[in-house]
């Protein structure tokens, strides 16, 4: 009984059902735990004013259009599926997914207006623009797999494994970028410390 139990707990079945019906909580949670990862990382970079010559004001607004794009593309699916399915209610994990894209797109749009105080809102900006374009693949992937009868479960599996290795390697890139300006910012404060000890040495020998 036991054996069988735990045979139906490892079934891949379960794990794409999981994947599908889960989908868009696997990806709140992968952006909450990428945004205290990060923030963690460099506490101080994320807490500074944004310099006026960062040019984060046009980046921002860049981002706001895509957002309004991206938002617009997810009522239109999301119109389509309730309109045309005869039960709405069997793309209910596409719509959730889609939900969370729609919820991620007006926050980029609207954290805009505060992006060019700390550092800390421009990178919240930019996470939720990412992850709000990565699950809208994810519901592409999802509807794919729930409209078309016989598909593999593999390709729900695949889709996420993509997710998950393009977000892998930008925040590896991301902290290779905060680790090298956090090195060379400690390098600059050993710099501006090295003229004040020669000029209190020279001070000192003078006196004498």
């Amino acid at each position: 009984m036991l054996e069988l139990r735990f045979s139906d707990m490892i079934n891949l079945a379960n794990v794409f059902n999981f994947t599908r019906d889960y989908a868009w909580l696997l990806i709140i949670v992968f952006l909450v735990v990428e945004i205290v990862a990060v923030a963690f990382t460099n506490k101080k970079r994320y807490k500074t004013i944004v310099p006026p010559e960062s040019h984060v004001d046009e980046l921002s607004e860049q981002m706001r259009t895509h957002a309004l794009t991206f938002a617009g593309m997810a009522f239109t699916v999301m119109a389509l599926l309730v309109a045309i399915g005869d039960n709405p209610g069997e793309f209910v994990n596409v719509l959730q997914v889609l939900a969370v894209v729609i919820v991620l797109m007006f926050f980029t749009y609207e954290v805009s207006e505060v992006t060019g105080t700390t550092r800390v809102w421009f990178m919240l900006q930019e996470k939720a623009l990412g992850y709000g374009f990565l699950a809208l693949f994810i519901a592409v992937v999802v509807l794919y797999h729930d409209a078309i009868p016989g598909v593999s479960g593999w390709l729900l599996v695949l889709g996420f494994v993509v997710v998950a290795g393009i977000r892998f390697f930008t925040v590896k890139r991301q902290f290779s970028m905060l680790r090298r300006r956090k090195q060379k910012a400690e390098r600059d404060e050993q710099t501006d410390e090295q003229p004040e000890t020669c000029n209190e040495t020279e001070l000192e020998e003078n006196t004498s």
